[in-house]
């Protein structure tokens, strides 16, 4: 649509430069019309700054002209506020306002320009009166309920999210801005709702995360199983991975706990390991320790084996390994690592079992 856009102007101009050179006068609406065209491609390529400067000069050019003048003094405004100088904006804008009020878009762009000058309170006024005009427009809707949620304003943000809600037909665009809402409130399993539906949509990172923070949060252990185990273990980062095995030892289970381990039983299967998890002294601590819980004591000694190697002095780690040797029957093993223990940590005698 741009480059049509961008060919049609050009015609245009090649047609006004022939025209005058058989001598023939442009018709000056032909030539406004050309030139806000001009300032709109501009716009929509995101080139604010040379929009500023075309409308500038034809805000200059049509000043005298009531017809033309307020439609580039309104673009001008527009650029100037893409271009991060709400300041110059403002003028411009409070005047489109008041010429034409009942134009809702006006009030939004004004709402835009008063936030970006962090004028709160005239910028809620003007995003309230954008709903006022357009009661059943959704996006409207979406936008004020964002701005309170942006202030606090929990009870009316949530009345206007779940208002643009039922008008868009609760659409993919409202999703994220109820997902914040419900986390703002302290009602995480509401919120991963919200961000199981923008990661399913999307596919973004950042959904996921939202959503594994929010079942997290929420107690939804199973949850965070499946979610992590949607992906290939090689493709999880070191947190996702810590959790996976958190989430295993809260519920009691250690299939993945045990896959993990027997990976280092050779070094064919070793390099199978991820690398944000191979030097990871906690992660491999929980893994024996949901093996531990799970009673599959030979792995859980090879996962402990791996922590200790890396947290040569972790009193947890080594106690633990005391326990998987008696488990295993190995006592004689178990008493001389005590002792070991115990001169790193003299406060543990007399507990041991």
């Amino acid at each position: 649509m741009l480059k049509a856009l961008l060919l049609s102007f050009l015609f245009l101009v090649l047609f006004l430069v022939s025209g005058a050179s058989q001598g023939q006068k442009p018709d000056s609406a032909t030539v406004a019309l050309g030139a806000m065209a001009t300032v709109d491609s501009l716009l929509s390529e995101n080139r604010y700054s040379e929009a500023v400067v075309a409308a500038r000069s034809c805000q200059e050019n049509y000043k005298d002209d009531p017809h033309w003048n307020y439609q580039f003094d309104h673009r001008l405004a527009i650029a100037l506020l893409r271009d991060n100088q709400p300041e110059e904006a403002l003028p411009l804008l409070e005047a489109r306002v008041i010429s034409h009020p009942a134009e809702a878009q006006g009030h939004r762009n004004l709402g835009a320009c008063l936030l970006a000058l962090g004028r709160r309170g005239r910028a809620l006024s003007e995003y309230q009166q954008v709903v006022e005009l357009q009661p059943r427009n959704a996006s409207a809707r979406l936008e004020y309920g964002q701005v309170l949620l942006g202030f606090r304003i929990y009870k009316d943000a949530e009345k206007e999210l779940l208002t643009a809600a039922n008008l868009c037909g609760n659409c993919p665009e409202v999703q994220p801005a109820l997902a914040r809402y419900w986390q703002a409130v302290n009602q995480p399993a509401k919120a991963a709702v919200h961000w199981r539906s923008v990661w399913g949509g999307t596919g973004n990172p950042v959904a996921k995360n939202n959503l594994l923070i929010a079942l997290l949060n929420s107690g939804q252990d199973q949850a965070v199983l499946d979610l992590l185990l949607e992906s290939p273990a090689q493709e999880l980062q070191r947190q996702e991975l810590q959790q996976l095995v958190a989430a295993e030892g809260r519920l009691k289970v250690s299939e993945q706990s045990l896959m993990f381990a027997n990976l280092l039983q050779d070094q064919k299967t070793i390099l199978e390991i991820p690398e944000s998890i191979a030097a990871d002294s906690i992660f491999w601590g929980q893994v024996s320790l949901n093996l531990l819980v799970t009673e599959y004591y030979d792995e859980a000694l090879i996962a402990v084996n791996r922590a200790i190697s890396l947290a040569s002095e972790n009193v947890v780690f080594l106690n633990n390994r005391v326990v998987l040797l008696q488990k295993l029957g190995r006592n004689d093993e178990a008493d001389r690592e005590w002792e070991k223990l115990l001169l790193l940590e003299p406060s543990l005698k007399g507990n041991q079992n």
